[in-house]
């Protein structure tokens, strides 16, 4: 005899099908006009459409709300997966490796910059995590900039930021 019980999950995530179906009624786009991506960072799906985002939290949702500057879908990906992104500011490169070495001041006040390790890694970064993902992305939108994507050895990668303008141009 075999006995089966019945297990209730429970979440706030909805299913991505209905996410496109929802970000297509409130933009009033067809769904091949926009990509969607999931972020538990930001504990909701990131709705990309041209050149702005937008945040859907749940399948009851209205309105686009708070429109930022798009970003790789990659960028929130590396996030939930590795807790923190790195963004490359500058060229400048101090020590070599085999770890990155502190740069002694912050980016836009906030952010601390490291040097790379100077063979994997060359030039200057900062982390973006969990915690100031939301306030960058705010950052970014009213600084008019974006992020673009660079791979390095290993699929690695680390991100750029680039002016909206530039960063909407398809290759």
């Amino acid at each position: 005899m075999t006995a089966s019980i019945p297990i209730h999950y429970e979440t706030d995530i909805f299913a991505l099908e209905i996410a496109k179906e929802t970000a297509s009624k409130i933009s009033g786009l067809p769904i091949t006009d926009f990509k969607v991506t999931y972020s538990s960072a930001l504990d909701g799906y990131v709705v990309s459409e041209d050149i702005k985002s937008w945040i859907l939290k749940n399948k009851n949702q209205s309105s686009k709300g708070q429109l930022y500057n798009n970003c790789p879908a990659s960028f929130f990906n590396e996030i939930d997966k590795k807790d923190s992104a790195s963004i490359r500011i500058g060229n400048k490169q101090e020590g070599l490796g085999p770890e990155e070495h502190p740069a002694g001041r912050n980016f836009w006040e906030t952010y601390p910059v490291y040097y790379g390790d100077g063979m994997y890694t060359q030039g200057e970064f900062f982390y973006i995590n969990k915690t100031n993902l939301l306030t960058f992305m705010q950052q970014l939108t009213e600084k008019s900039l974006s992020l673009n994507q660079h791979y390095y050895y290993f699929n690695s990668r680390y991100f750029e930021l680039v002016p909206v303008n530039l960063s909407s141009i398809k290759p």
